[in-house]
């Protein structure tokens, strides 16, 4: 009998000390905690992915609730650490699955839906803006669904870019253009650019518009001038966060503020080279010439937007790698 006791006491002991983690998904009476397994953006052009790799790189992961299955809507980060087992591990806290299915949505990166601190995830302001490393960013998102404790694991494998990327390739003519070739602002107009709309990720569409030209000032700080035509190499890039528009009619007029003059140029929405929409996951190249008091479109040339850099709140470069 004592012997029998002894066992059943060491049989209950372990079962004490058996964290949730022990076991069984379906047996969970606390939740299972999930986890990323990877995110990767999709190239859009190439029909390829680019995994995120980047050291530190984070995603936000946000369960969209159900109170119905038990899901109030909780937002969560998690850090990349290649050395570390899970590689994706959360920053504070995680996200619990229960026997209810539940869907996701995962944001790169995660300052780009504020790091915690958003009202409704879910719901993004987009605006059309310069790509300054210091305080813009991309957005990549992606839903997942179907997830609960016994499917906990997460994979972002096809993560969206919700802008496009315009990058304008400035050169000078080495005859006609005899400028320092300080560029200190870039103008964009046409009838169809959206400056503004909110961006519902759920579903992966654009609220109602606010139209407009897009313009920026080029930071002192940068001190962005056009190289000499011998120089190596002989451009500077100068890159915006476009939200993405179809149907583009009539031309797309350029107004570069370059050495104190407007020099003005045109981008033609048919013929060669023309650009006629700006699609999300795209990075339009539009190589422009400096040429006397006028702008020349030399080429626009459509690559998969791959190898920019993104930045976290601490303004470290997030470089996603080619898969």
């Amino acid at each position: 009998m004592k012997k029998f006791l002894l066992f059943i006491s060491v049989v209950a002991a372990g079962l004490a000390s058996c964290s949730k983690e022990d076991l069984s998904p379906d047996k969970s009476v606390t939740g299972i905690p999930l986890t990323v397994s990877s995110a990767s953006i999709d190239a859009t052009v190439t029909r390829g992915t680019v995994e995120v790799t980047a050291e530190n790189a984070q995603v936000g992961v946000y369960q969209i609730a159900n109170v119905g299955g038990g899901y109030g809507g909780t937002l969560k980060g998690y850090q990349y650490n290649s050395a570390s087992t899970p590689k994706w591990h959360a920053l504070s806290g995680d996200i619990y699955l229960n026997n209810n299915l539940c869907d996701v949505i995962g944001v790169y990166p995660y300052t780009a839906i504020g790091s915690g601190t958003a009202t409704d995830p879910t719901q993004v302001p987009l605006t059309s803006q310069i790509l300054d490393a210091t305080s813009t960013q991309d957005l990549c998102y992606q839903k997942v669904t179907g997830l609960k404790n016994s499917s906990y694991s997460v994979t972002f494998d096809q993560m969206q870019h919700a802008y496009a990327k315009l990058t304008f390739r400035i050169n000078k003519d080495a005859i006609s253009y005899t400028g320092s070739g300080i560029l200190n602002s870039i103008t964009i107009n046409n009838a169809a650019i959206i400056k503004s709309c909110p961006f519902d990720l759920t579903v992966a569409t654009q609220g109602t518009a606010t139209l407009g030209d897009v313009s920026a000032g080029i930071p002192t700080s940068l001190n962005v001038t056009i190289p000499a035509s011998t120089a190596t190499p002989a451009y500077v890039d100068e890159s915006f966060l476009m939200i993405p528009v179809s149907g583009i009619t009539g031309d797309i007029n350029l107004t570069f503020d370059v050495d104190g003059t407007s020099l003005k140029g045109a981008i033609a929405s048919t013929g060669t080279p023309s650009l006629a929409a700006l699609a999300a996951g795209h990075e339009y190249i539009v190589t422009v010439t400096l040429q006397g008091t006028a702008l020349t479109i030399v080429s626009v040339k459509v690559v998969d937007w791959v190898t920019d850099t993104t930045w976290n709140g601490s303004q470290t470069p997030l470089v996603p790698t080619t898969n």
